[in-house]
């Protein structure tokens, strides 16, 4: 772990911590795809030091730069992976399926690649594990995933990952985003994706959550505040958009959030 650098002040017997960020690592899992980037440079600009995983470190430096700093690893290589996660603080994941079938598919990306992923973590003792899901993955809708064979089974699989970091006895936070937006998306339901750039996000349970969308940087945001919030441990919360709140603005509190029980499966009702 990394030396924190803490500035404090004390007023009568009470001291303020300052920043307290600098300094500590973040490694971010599937950092060079588009929920990826977002996250690395909003974590970024925070202060934090970013390690973005990458399976292939120098196409990613030919489409993105090198100011961002590339760690090669494959999340199915075990060995490699406990490796490149040493020295971390915290591990966020933004792996995402690019498949059905094949090392693309959901049951090797939400499921395998995130189980090696959480042992990763455990062994370099990380503080907290920020896993983005889904917002319909878990037990909220009363639906048994396992019969859920829709996308090949991807909230089945989610949710398998999500229950093997619960039980791992890390600190961990479960972001859920609505519908991430996109071209395709914006045009199938007809909403201004410029203007969504300009809207805020809104942080809720999973039981209220309401289908709506949410952009990649909206949820960077959430993640930010999860790593800066001790009362977002051991909690799965719901992203959507806030559109009455300007850009970078995070509504809802985790404080308000109730926690989960760990040691149970969220793959039934």
């Amino acid at each position: 772990m990394n030396i924190i650098k803490i500035m404090a002040f004390c007023l009568f017997g009470v001291c303020v911590l300052g920043d307290a960020v600098a300094e500590q690592t973040v490694f971010v899992a599937g950092g060079s795809g588009r929920t990826g980037l977002a996250i690395v440079d909003v974590l970024s600009n925070a202060g934090y030091h970013v390690l973005a995983s990458t399976r292939n470190a120098e196409r990613a430096r030919q489409k993105y730069g090198d100011a961002i700093d590339w760690v090669e690893v494959d999340l199915l290589d075990t060995t490699r992976l406990v490796d490149a996660v040493k020295g971390a603080d915290f591990v966020v994941s933004a792996v995402g399926h690019g498949d059905f079938v094949g090392v693309e598919a959901p049951q090797f990306v939400a499921y395998l690649a995130i189980r090696n992923l959480v042992d990763a973590a455990k062994a370099a003792q990380v503080k907290q594990v920020v896993l983005i899901s889904s917002a319909t993955a878990g037990h909220v809708r009363g639906v048994d995933h396992r019969n859920e064979a829709r996308f090949g089974f991807v909230l089945y699989w989610m949710t398998k990952g999500e229950d093997y970091l619960r039980a791992s006895g890390l600190p961990y936070t479960i972001i859920g985003p609505g519908g991430l937006a996109n071209d395709f998306m914006a045009n199938l339901i007809g909403f201004d994706l410029e203007a969504s750039k300009n809207w805020g996000v809104e942080l809720l349970p999973r039981s209220e959550y309401k289908r709506a969308f949410v952009s990649r940087r909206g949820v960077a945001f959430v993640i930010e505040k999860a790593l800066k919030d001790p009362s977002a441990r051991n909690k799965a919360v719901a992203v959507i958009w806030d559109k009455s709140v300007p850009a970078s603005t995070v509504t809802g509190a985790y404080a308000a959030i109730p926690e989960e029980v760990p040691t149970r499966s969220y793959l039934t009702p």
